[in-house]
């Protein structure tokens, strides 16, 4: 297996900044790359949707995977790079219809995502990683 080349992109595109329909449809369609504002106060993150103050001073990159809505409250569901003992198992559910353009935590400010995507193809290595093929 040649393991120089596990991962090919042909491309990326944006999505409208600071408009939560757009980034939505978008996210109806695939994972996005974006960033946030996740600090310190955030790295030991409770248990629920996140509504707490946060700034749009961007500093750390996430992927927005889905939305969805808890006991009224609608959210956008994040994956973190910080472990599954980060929130709730690495994800976190952050506040949507906030009435910011920006978003909670700067969300709806700088966001991409893969286009042309031709397959997909899991592969397990000889050490257990799981690797996944484009």
């Amino acid at each position: 297996m040649d393991n120089s080349k596990l991962v090919t992109i042909s491309g990326f595109d944006s999505v409208a900044q600071n408009q939560e329909e757009s980034f939505l449809k978008a996210l109806a369609y695939q994972p996005l790359s974006v960033a946030t504002k996740l600090g310190a106060k955030i790295s030991s993150i409770i248990k629920g949707v996140f509504t707490g103050k946060c700034g749009t001073d961007l500093d750390h990159g996430v992927t927005a995977v889905g939305y969805g809505t808890d006991n009224g409250s609608d959210y956008i569901l994040v994956k973190n790079s910080w472990g599954a003992k980060w929130g709730e198992n690495g994800y976190i559910r952050m506040k949507r219809n906030t009435w910011k353009p920006e978003g909670l935590c700067g969300i709806y400010m700088c966001r991409k995502y893969v286009v042309n995507l031709v397959s997909i193809e899991l592969i397990l290595s000889t050490r257990g990683a799981l690797y996944l093929w484009w």
